[in-house]
């Protein structure tokens, strides 16, 4: 089933393998929590399908039924290795090898290659020959959370197909659908649904509205940034920086006169503007840009201490 908010992109896929102009290599672009890997595996089920209806596989057919069983051999899927975070150049060998074969089943190739902002340079520079001569009915598919972690040569042989988050009503009915709360849950996933609804269902959300209530404490001096750090020292680092992110991000909005609809996290907008401005712009800014530091280390695979890590924002 495709969702609701990226029925556009769906139709405009699919029109374009009816039409005979799509490009042999896709790259989709979007916020975490939108679904772009599922739709790209849809996408490749409706590619690899011998009998497809009108815009949907038929779920019938030898090669749909290998597709669900797992055991289709004509599609390649490539994710970071969970040990390194990083998409390897081996792996873009056997992708490159992969290509060279023929369809088992007649039809086309299709390589799916999920967080490839997480290649390294040889890995991309590995990938970029197959991307240049494809070959015959082989379909590239990269999907990255920003266009801009890429490198150039990449990006210049895609086409990019964009995902924007939904409408809050259009997300908040899909996640009342999924008996999630809704409201809470889309603030503190910038509006990605699919976010919301793992917030939602892993207790991350709770664990969110603590930290918001930590930050705010701090903020007033009725806790320290040590008392903070260690009051936050079970969350997963990846978690803390995301959060704090968020935060930075709407504080620094509000400090540039930003209404608080443009905000993520809107109901702490009026507490989170008067915090903003007593720290200032320039060092909510120098804040800001710590955690991004903090979060390339993250996906660089750097071992870091969420203690050391929170303490080193605001000391920033």
């Amino acid at each position: 089933m495709i969702y609701p908010w990226l029925k556009l992109q769906w139709q405009n896929l699919v029109s374009s393998v009816l039409q005979k102009r799509l490009a042999h290599a896709l790259l989709f672009v979007g916020p975490k929590g939108l679904g772009k890997g599922d739709l790209a595996m849809d996408f490749a089920k409706f590619l690899l399908c011998k009998q497809p209806g009108e815009s949907m596989a038929c779920g019938e057919c030898k090669s749909c039924h290998l597709f669900l069983l797992s055991h289709h051999s004509d599609i390649k899927v490539i994710s970071p290795e969970t040990s390194t975070k990083a998409i390897k150049i081996e792996q873009i060998r056997e992708v490159n090898i992969f290509i060279r074969k023929s369809a088992h089943q007649g039809g086309y190739k299709v390589v799916i290659i999920s967080a490839a902002q997480n290649m390294n340079v040889s890995a991309s520079n590995a990938l970029l020959k197959s991307l240049e001569e494809p070959g015959a009915n082989t379909q590239f598919i990269l999907i990255a959370e920003q266009v801009n972690q890429l490198l150039p040569t990449i990006i210049s042989r895609c086409q990019q197909v964009i995902f924007a988050t939904p409408s809050q009503a259009v997300a908040s009915q899909w996640l009342l659908e999924q008996r999630c709360e809704s409201a809470a849950a889309l603030e503190f996933s910038s509006g990605a649904p699919l976010l919301a609804k793992e917030i939602s269902d892993n207790d991350q959300l709770r664990v969110y509205q603590v930290m918001m209530a930590d930050m705010f404490d701090v903020c007033m001096r009725k806790k320290n940034v040590v008392e903070l750090s260690v009051s936050w020292q079970k969350t997963p680092l990846d978690q803390v920086l995301y959060f704090l992110g968020l935060w930075l991000s709407d504080a620094i909005k509000l400090c540039n006169g930003a209404q608080q609809d443009c905000c993520s996290l809107k109901t702490y907008a009026d507490k989170l503007r008067v915090i903003a401005l007593k720290i200032g712009v320039e060092k909510l800014t120098k804040m800001y840009f710590q955690t991004l530091q903090l979060q390339q280390a993250v996906l660089s695979n750097i071992s870091l201490n969420v203690n050391l890590a929170v303490e080193s924002v605001f000391a920033t």
